[in-house]
């Protein structure tokens, strides 16, 4: 199981790099007379920020790397056939409107450490409703990536229950086989 918690941070790495350079602020000279200004200059809670959210876009960019690479290798179930699809792509606009919520945490300044809290509570909130419940898998960054969202129906419901989402690139065939994300997520291998 690859885990709600790492498709979570994929899902929010637009967020995590935006945010990165709404509050990176470091003093660049590159003339030959130039100085270090100082760790009082270059430790303030944007810059900490800045920090926590590069650290996050490694992460994110790691997982995906993890979760292609674990695609590319050995099937971990045999081929099952789809009896009935529904295709639910519209859920990537439904995440739209969660994504543009998410985005306004950029209009917060992050010059205090209210403003930190304020956005780690923020943060903590969605992190807590993106995880209980199975949507993270219509993430911006599967649709970016141009994975589709269908619903399946299919012959062995020990393997890929009834119901199940399975997310796809390219066609999707009568024939598949899955890797199991979370809960009654799958992708196609």
């Amino acid at each position: 199981m690859f885990g709600r918690i790492k498709l979570f941070v994929i899902s929010m790495l637009p967020m995590w790099l935006v945010l990165f350079i709404k509050t990176v602020s470091i003093p660049c000279y590159f003339g030959l007379d130039w100085r270090f200004v100082g760790w009082d200059m270059l430790i303030t809670v944007p810059n900490s920020i800045a920090l926590v959210c590069f650290v996050l876009v490694a992460l994110s960019l790691w997982y995906l790397h993890h979760l292609m690479h674990r695609l590319k290798g050995s099937q971990s179930a045999l081929p099952v056939t789809i009896m009935h699809k529904n295709s639910i792509n519209l859920d990537y606009i439904n995440t739209l409107s969660t994504i543009v919520t998410l985005f306004s945490v950029l209009l917060i300044d992050y010059t205090t450490i209210r403003d930190v809290i304020l956005l780690v509570v923020f943060m903590v909130i969605i992190m807590m409703c993106y995880t209980k419940t199975n949507l993270y898998y219509c993430n911006p960054v599967f649709a970016a990536l141009g994975f589709r969202i269908v619903s399946v129906n299919t012959n062995c419901n020990t393997k890929v229950p009834d119901g199940s989402v399975v997310l796809y690139r390219g066609e999707l065939g009568i024939r598949i086989s899955v890797h199991h994300l979370a809960d009654n997520v799958y992708i196609q291998i």
